[in-house]
């Protein structure tokens, strides 16, 4: 009987790689692609049944890694000494009318939304341009 180490960083019985992963976070929070069409695409793509629950923690694992870069983005804004923009757009979800509300200067773009689950990704998107054009 042959045996072997896993490799580092396997830590389950099944293993997501990092194209899936980003591309599951892209599809529902950048895109708006709903659980179970995002679920049908990566199957289409990659062969690869994913669950709703995995895509949903897999944008939670996203959201948690990307927090430094969130608070980053905050403090730009709020401690910027030039003029800061302030705006609010409705969108519909589910035919009920929601906010999503915009903070800007001319370094950062900070977009939060008052609804669950939606657009962590974009914010997080643009923060994360932003700390890699600027540094």
């Amino acid at each position: 009987m042959n045996t072997s180490k896993f490799p580092d960083g396997i830590t389950n019985t099944v293993q997501y790689g990092e194209k899936v992963k980003s591309a599951a976070v892209y599809l529902t929070q950048y895109q708006l692609i709903p659980y179970k069409g995002c679920n049908e695409l990566i199957e289409d793509l990659f062969g690869i049944g994913l669950s709703q629950g995995t895509i949903v923690n897999l944008n939670n694992k996203c959201h948690e890694e990307l927090e430094t870069i969130e608070a980053n983005i905050k403090d730009s804004i709020t401690n910027n000494l030039d003029a800061v923009h302030f705006d609010e757009t409705g969108i519909y979800i589910d035919k009920k009318r929601q906010w999503l509300h915009v903070a800007s200067n001319d370094n950062s773009i900070l977009l939060h939304s008052c609804f669950f689950n939606i657009n962590y990704f974009i914010y997080k998107f643009h923060s994360l341009c932003k700390m890699r054009n600027h540094n």
